[in-house]
């Protein structure tokens, strides 16, 4: 995963701008989701309940300074058992 990780901060570097707005989602189970506020923060998200309640989809836009920023989000987020990033 840390090689997916490594591509991906080169893409960002390269696509965009730093400092530059950008938006995370993620889906995960709902009871996991105060571990991802935990690791987050409430700044910036917004949340949808699936139709049965089980899981939740997570929008997170933040102005971060670079392609190591969002990376770092990616690589805390991954220990919450379930989560989908995209």
């Amino acid at each position: 995963m840390s090689e997916q990780l490594d591509k991906l901060k080169e893409l960002l570097d390269q696509e965009y701008n730093w400092p530059a707005e950008y938006k995370f989602k993620f889906i995960l189970p709902h009871c996991k989701l105060s571990e991802l506020i935990a690791i987050i923060g409430e700044e910036g998200i917004s949340c949808r309940l699936s139709g049965n309640g089980k899981y939740v989809s997570v929008t997170l836009v933040r102005q971060l300074l670079s392609g190591g920023e969002v990376v770092m989000i990616y690589k805390s987020v991954q220990k919450i058992e379930g989560i989908l990033t995209f």
